[in-house]
């Protein structure tokens, strides 16, 4: 895993260490993320791994700034202290066009030609990863980034 180029954004990458991700996730927050622990399975395995979900509170309807947007909702899964999902949503100003020629072609050009889009997402895909861009109107853009193999593998959470 560590030679392929796994998608994420600039400074932060599914796969990360959570030592090496949290600093670059927190500069994005208003507030440190607060992160809660749970236990899961993988797969066929009968170890148990260790799952880590951490968000960020709302300040006046937002948890940050992304690319000089409004950050409303952010949501980072580590599996095993690495990162594996990153749930972001922003409230833009609407101007897209901008909004993707200053930040998303650097971003979104590393994924490749995109796999599926419509007129709301476009995704692109990896044996292993999953990025998706959705427009929920409004001027909200939801962005999800997945190690989709380690997520769709998860099967229970216990303490």
């Amino acid at each position: 895993d560590d030679e392929i180029d796994r998608y994420g954004l600039e400074t932060v990458k599914l796969g990360d260490k959570k030592s090496t991700a949290t600093a670059p996730l927190n500069a994005l927050l208003n507030q440190p993320m607060q992160c809660q622990s749970t236990v899961t399975g993988l797969g066929n395995s009968r170890k148990a791994f260790t799952l880590e979900e951490c968000t960020a509170t709302p300040l006046n309807g937002t948890v940050g700034k992304l690319w000089d947007e409004k950050l409303t909702a952010f949501k980072a899964t580590f599996v095993e202290n690495q990162l594996c999902r990153l749930e972001l949503q922003l409230q833009t100003s609407g101007d897209y066009a901008a909004l993707y020629d200053q930040y998303g072609k650097k971003i979104l050009n590393l994924f490749g030609k995109p796999d599926d889009s419509t007129a709301t997402s476009v995704r692109w895909q990896r044996d292993s990863d999953e990025a998706t861009v959705k427009n929920l109107g409004n001027g909200n853009v939801a962005i999800n980034i997945t190690n989709k193999q380690v997520m769709q593998s998860l099967h229970h959470t216990g303490k």
